[in-house]
């Protein structure tokens, strides 16, 4: 029942939460206004969140990274973070499974 209700309602959550300007999981698309994201901490008071903690649960260590290389990416093209030492800290981090 749940997996029919999610396959007719997912796309109209996901077109609202795209409308409205949320960003979504890397891996199945789903936007933040329903979905729960997986935030990774890498330093103290700093994360990213790239996977849902649906994906994120389903993936391994290495499977799971090249989304935060991707997200990274993103920022560097973006120019809206100074990444420089990110590319450090959050690979780290996905190894160390947080």
């Amino acid at each position: 029942m749940k997996t029919l209700f999610l396959l007719l309602v997912r796309p109209l959550l996901n077109a609202i939460g795209r409308f409205n300007g949320y960003s979504c999981c890397q891996r199945c698309g789903d936007t933040w206004n329903w979905k729960r994201s997986h935030a990774t901490m890498d330093t103290e008071h700093s994360g990213c969140f790239p996977l849902c903690e649906e994906c994120w649960a389903a993936l391994s260590i290495g499977e799971r990274l090249p989304f935060y290389l991707q997200l990274l990416d993103e920022w560097e093209r973006d120019s809206c973070h100074d990444i420089s030492y990110r590319r450090l800290t959050i690979p780290k981090a996905v190894r160390l499974g947080k």
